[in-house]
């Protein structure tokens, strides 16, 4: 069963190139708790978060001003967030990332929130079965591109690529 939905989610995502980090843009975000339909970032931009060792590319759909890591959602606003672990306090480089099981000792790994006012949905290793990755292509100090393409078994999906601009963490 488990290879059949492998099988099944690599049909459904489209295959990116390097060429196609020209701009961000989210093709799937669903979510098998909340609905969540036709999401449309305004703004999409990336960070390094020095308390979990990560590099974040955030996708949301309301006025960038008003965003911070401890924003509460309200009405419709929706943020995405890409998060790419590197672990062992290494830096980022180019390649694929995935959500590693617990106690695993590959340190390149990945987790996707989803954030609505009505509630939150988080694929990480602890929480359910997944497939799926993050492929960097090109970062500096000053943007990170790159695709996603993650889907879990309580129906979670988020595919798409991003070529974002990093930004101070608020």
């Amino acid at each position: 069963m488990k290879y059949l939905f492998f099988f099944c989610f690599i049909l459904s995502t489209r295959i990116f190139s390097q060429a196609d980090c020209s701009d961000s843009r989210l093709d799937a975000v669903k979510d098998g708790n909340i609905e969540i339909t036709g999401f449309v970032h305004t703004f999409a931009y990336g960070n390094y978060n020095k308390t979990y060792n990560s590099y974040r590319a955030i996708f949301i759909n309301y006025n960038r001003a008003d965003d911070s890591d401890f924003k509460e959602m309200k009405g419709d606003e929706i943020k995405v967030v890409i998060m790419i672990f590197t672990g062992d306090q290494s830096k980022l480089v180019p390649g694929t990332y995935t959500i590693q099981p617990n106690g695993s000792a590959d340190h390149r790994s990945i987790a996707v929130g989803i954030y609505t006012a009505k509630g939150t949905t988080f694929a990480a290793s602890y929480n359910n079965e997944y497939i799926g990755s993050v492929e960097i292509f090109e970062l500096s100090d000053k943007s990170l591109c790159g695709k996603i393409a993650v889907k879990d078994s309580k129906g979670m999906e988020v595919t798409g690529r991003f070529n974002v601009n990093n930004e101070p963490v608020n």
